[in-house]
């Protein structure tokens, strides 16, 4: 199971609803059909405005009965510099503490062309979760990107 949905309501529904999200995008769609509009306008006027946004995620399957060390362990104790040509410009060590977040084994990276990753161990399984953020001009640069970033990451580990 991936815990990834759209919390709509929270002092209603206590976890991700894809049932709820569903009825907001119908509701999206309804009144942007009243105005003679379509979602996919609406997403490219979006676009034009803000460029383009991608997400993507790594796992890693990891041997829970290995003495090797932790690729989180490896990365406080090497911290990498890029991921491929793109240059690292800030590093969140979430257990050294970030702003008033919990303590945890959590690193966050931002890169110098906006792009963010973040690297964390699965709460439930022996994983390891790489989460990839991209943006571009557009939806297809954003998307370049990311296919690039994964590669890069990839070819990190």
């Amino acid at each position: 199971e991936e815990a990834l949905g759209f919390l709509v309501t929270p002092d209603v529904v206590r976890d991700k609803d894809g049932i709820s999200a569903g009825l907001m995008i119908l509701d999206l769609a309804h009144r942007l059909a009243s105005e003679g509009q379509t979602l996919w306008n609406y997403l490219e006027s979006i676009e034009e405005a803000v460029g383009g946004f991608c997400s993507s995620q790594i796992t890693i399957r990891l041997d829970a009965h290995s003495s090797k060390a932790p690729i989180s362990d490896l990365l406080r104790s090497a911290p990498p510099t890029h991921f491929g040509p793109r240059a690292i410009s800030k590093t969140d060590d979430f257990l050294e503490g970030v702003a008033d977040y919990p303590q945890e084994n959590i690193l966050r990276y931002y890169l110098e062309d906006h792009s963010r990753v973040i690297v964390r161990p699965s709460g439930t399984e022996p994983k390891l979760k790489i989460y990839l953020d991209t943006t571009g001009a557009t939806h297809l640069l954003a998307q370049q990107a990311l296919t690039e970033l994964e590669r890069d990451i990839k070819a990190l580990l």
